[in-house]
This record gives structure tokens, sequence and C-alpha cells, in this order.
């Protein structure tokens, strides 16, 4: 599986090639105010705050007994802000399926002045740590249960959940079909340059830019496609 990212002509996209790595950020640095929507504050049923109440009770952590003994609207408070604390420790980088996306080249790499990479991944990296971007109407139920077991050191495996949850967008997105790296903290995302089979210039990338880019990946192997995309029309098209 081929997944693209697109850069903008900048210094943080020459230092991320140059040191190989991918940079992940947190959501609320993103362009859209509805990022990881699941962040957003939620009601929940009363019969599954019950039960959240009467696990976290049951668990060994001495600040949940205390919280499992307040009343709904205040542990519905505290419910909301565990999962935006637990996101906001985390951090993501954006790829896409579509190499060819006309807005995304004008969004995101510089008005098609920038780049786009392609980078593989293979089907057994598609776990928690590598997501696929839902595009919804409406939110999925947050799963309480799941969560009060996670909070009480019960539940290990709770982040692939997590990861899920907030990897949620608008349909208005849809067209990005993005693909998301996950991490615990900001960080790089370093990649083998073997994984790069790809690489692009827009159709406004300068003679400069290319010749910049191209001596920072000189880790590339031959059998990369490398190629300057241009404009086509009927119908109207990047190619």
């Amino acid at each position: 599986m081929i997944l693209y990212k697109y850069f903008p002509c900048n210094e943080y996209t020459l230092k991320s090639l140059a040191v190989r790595g991918l940079w992940c950020h947190t959501f609320d640095n993103m362009n859209d105010p509805f990022e990881c929507l699941n962040a957003l504050e939620r009601e929940y049923d009363p019969i599954d705050l019950k039960l959240f109440r009467n696990i976290i009770a049951n668990g060994n952590i001495q600040k949940w007994k205390k919280i499992a003994k307040l009343n709904d609207k205040e542990l519905t408070k505290v419910i909301n802000l565990s999962r935006k604390e637990e996101i906001s420790k985390r951090a993501f980088c954006s790829l896409s399926e579509d190499p060819n996306d006309i807005l995304m080249w004008s969004h995101y790499a510089n008005n098609h002045a920038g780049i786009v990479v392609g980078f593989e991944f293979h089907e057994l990296e598609n776990n928690h740590h590598l997501q696929k971007v839902q595009y919804q109407d409406n939110l999925n139920d947050f799963d309480l249960e799941k969560f009060a077991y996670f909070q009480i050191g019960a539940l290990d495996d709770f982040m692939n959940d997590i990861f899920q949850d907030y990897s949620i967008k608008s349909t208005h997105w849809e067209y990005e079909k993005e693909w998301r790296i996950w991490r615990k903290n900001p960080c790089y995302y370093r990649f083998d340059p073997e994984q790069i089979k790809e690489l692009y210039f827009g159709v406004r990338t300068d003679f400069e830019t290319k010749a910049i880019v191209i001596q920072l990946m000189n880790y590339l192997s031959d059998s990369v496609i490398c190629e300057q995309k241009s404009l086509r029309h009927d119908p109207i098209r990047i190619e």
C-alpha cells in the first residue's frame, strides 16, 4: 500500500527530508477546529455512567475510587476531561491515498509549488499506529466500559480503540482519503528510505527547489518514480 505525504516548500519540509522523518503533532495544531471529533464534550447514558462508576469503584486506584462518588453531571465532566487529556498527549502525521488531488496540492503543497512523497506501508503495519480516517456525519458511541477498565489499569490494549475514535472526521473532508500515523507524543516518525517509492514535484515547483530536494534525498533508490506533475483537461485533472 502506497500512502502520500503532501509537503509545502519550506524549512520544515527540508528538515524532514534531511532527518528522514515525518513530524507528528498534536490535534490542536491542525487547521480543522473539529479535528479529533471525539474530543468534543459528550453526554452519556445514565446506565453507562452507572457501569463506569461501578468499575472504577472496584479498582485499586484511589483517585478513581473517589471519582466514583460523584454525581452523573460531575462524573461526565471528569470523563470528558480525561478523554481530552488522553488525546492531547498523542500526536499524528497525515497521509493520503491520492497523489493527484488538486485541492490538496493547493492547501498542503504550496499552491502546487511543493512536493508529494509516496511511502510504502505493509498490511501488518495497519494497527494502532496506522489508522485509516473514517468520514462520518455522526459520532460512534464512546465505549465507557472499556475506558473505565483502561483508567484503572485493567486493560492494556485500548490505544487501538482510542486512535480509531480520534481518526473520525466530517464527511466534508472525505476527498482527502486520509490515513494517520499515531505516536504517543510529538516526535518524528522515522522512515526507512526503502519505503519511498514515488516522488512528485508540483506543476509550479521551481528548479532550485527540485535541485535542493534531490540533493537532500540522495539516499533514494534508482527505482523510485520521480516526476513533475502536469495539468490535463477533458476532464480537468493533475497527472
